[in-house]
């Protein structure tokens, strides 16, 4: 056991230690950053002469095309005359954006966003409302990792919301993605959410619900963004809480998902050793 003098000596270190932490880890761009241009539309990014560096934005955006069209499997093509006639064909558009890790260039970032503003509810839509973790329990989770030997992971899930499957009942058909034109006469029927889709964060809540209670985690009743699980610690035999819980914000992008990093690995194994699975 610690002392009181002990106790705040370690305290002070573990704060020391988190804002070092942050401060080292920010996404800020750096102030010489002016040789990249941020296009406001597609046109616009594969311009040579308003985008120098237009062959990278080429290159997202193909990049971000290929994961949608055949890593995921968003989509798929069909005839715009097998619509239903109430079909409500939305449009689409590339949002682009430089993304910086500490303090220096990464990678130019292009993402397909679906203009979910042209969506008509009871028609490729029914619920749209996704709940978020509350401030009480925010505040819960930053006091406890301050606490010495507890720590906080807060790591962002890539591809979120590309992951969860539509309902079968919310059809979902795009126009064609600029710079990817379609044949005439066809149009892209939505498998899973994309970005921008008014029902994207609570089809992906939803997913990770369903995910991490295979996995053993347990919802909690006063907070149904914060999930649990107790396991035995063989070591030291005493039990071990660990937790999820989901912050969805909206970003440029049209929306973003922050949790566990290893969501995508529970997806892989929930159906194999959803018994040995950690969260």
């Amino acid at each position: 056991m610690l002392d009181e003098s002990n106790l705040e000596e370690a305290l002070l270190v573990h704060v020391e230690a988190a804002a070092l932490i942050a401060h080292n880890t920010t996404d800020r761009a750096p102030l010489n950053a002016t040789q990249f241009t941020t296009p406001s539309d597609y046109a616009h990014a594969i311009d040579p002469e308003r985008t120098p560096d237009f062959r990278l934005w080429l290159e997202a955006t193909r990049k971000e095309y290929d994961l949608l069209d055949k890593a995921m499997g968003c989509w798929e093509v069909v005839d715009i005359d097998t619509l239903p006639e109430d079909a409500n064909l939305i449009g689409v558009k590339w949002v682009f954006k430089i993304k910086f890790k500490n303090g220096e260039y990464e990678r130019h970032k292009a993402r397909i966003v679906a203009l979910g503003y042209q969506q008509r509810k009871d028609v490729d839509y029914f619920a749209s409302f996704s709940p978020t973790a509350s401030y009480v329990t925010i505040r819960l989770v930053l006091a406890l990792t301050a606490l010495p030997h507890w720590y906080g992971v807060d790591l962002d899930a890539t591809g979120a919301f590309i992951s969860a499957p539509l309902p079968p009942e919310e059809q979902v058909y795009l126009k064609g993605i600029p710079g990817f034109d379609l044949p005439k006469g066809k149009c892209l029927r939505l498998k899973k959410t994309i970005y921008g889709l008014v029902q994207a964060p609570l089809s992906y809540f939803k997913l990770c619900k369903e995910v991490y209670g295979k996995v053993g985690l347990r919802q909690l009743d006063c907070d149904e963004c914060v999930l649990v699980r107790c396991a035995q610690n063989i070591k030291q035999r005493k039990d071990v809480d660990y937790f999820a819980s989901f912050r969805q914000h909206d970003s440029e992008h049209g929306g973003g998902v922050q949790g566990q990093k290893s969501f995508h690995e529970h997806q892989k194994n929930c159906g194999k050793n959803c018994d040995k699975s950690l969260p």
